[in-house]
């Protein structure tokens, strides 16, 4: 009986030390995550800072929202029968953009030196959704981390990559 007793106590002890192990496992999994933005953030701010031109002054605290890539309109989607917006959007501060990518957030660092840009890696949220709208997400994705040059008339901005070009039309602040 004295056995079964040790046992069942020895047991009980490496069942809380695998749940102490996968809960700190799982914290620093979480800071990490959360603090990938912020060393996204910090990686530009102690490189080259934001140059103060003209369009990056432009750029600053501005919101847009996505109407074409590579000349092909944003068209709505049709989802379970009903048609809906595609809705990307992106958002200047000082070092960091963000927005969404139409089903996750995102953000990222940037660069401005006179009309090229050049931007972090690229963090988002993991939901899933609509394969349409991952489909577009994704292309949209593509483009956005490999921009080099942009082009600021009025209220339309064009970011332009290797492989595509997006164009956003100014929101209100």
């Amino acid at each position: 009986k004295n056995y079964k007793n040790i046992k069942n106590i020895f047991e009980r002890n490496d069942f809380i030390m695998k749940s102490k192990t996968v809960l700190v496992l799982m914290s620093i999994f979480l800071v990490l995550t959360f603090t990938s933005g912020f060393a996204a953030k910090s990686k530009v701010s102690k490189g080259t800072s934001v140059n103060n031109s003209m369009n990056t002054n432009k750029l600053l605290h501005t919101s847009w929202k996505l109407k074409s890539v590579s000349g092909k309109a944003l068209k709505k989607v049709v989802i379970e029968g009903r048609e809906e917006n595609v809705m990307i959007t992106l958002n200047f501060s000082s070092d960091v953009i963000n927005g969404s990518g139409g089903v996750n957030n995102y953000t990222a660092g940037y660069k401005i030196k006179g009309n090229n840009i050049s931007l972090t890696q690229i963090s988002s949220t993991l939901r899933a959704g609509f394969t349409e709208l991952m489909k577009a997400e994704q292309n949209y994705f593509q483009i956005l981390q490999n921009v080099k040059t942009f082009e600021l008339k009025g209220d339309i901005l064009t970011l332009k990559s290797d492989n595509g070009s997006l164009v956003f039309s100014k929101m209100p602040n």
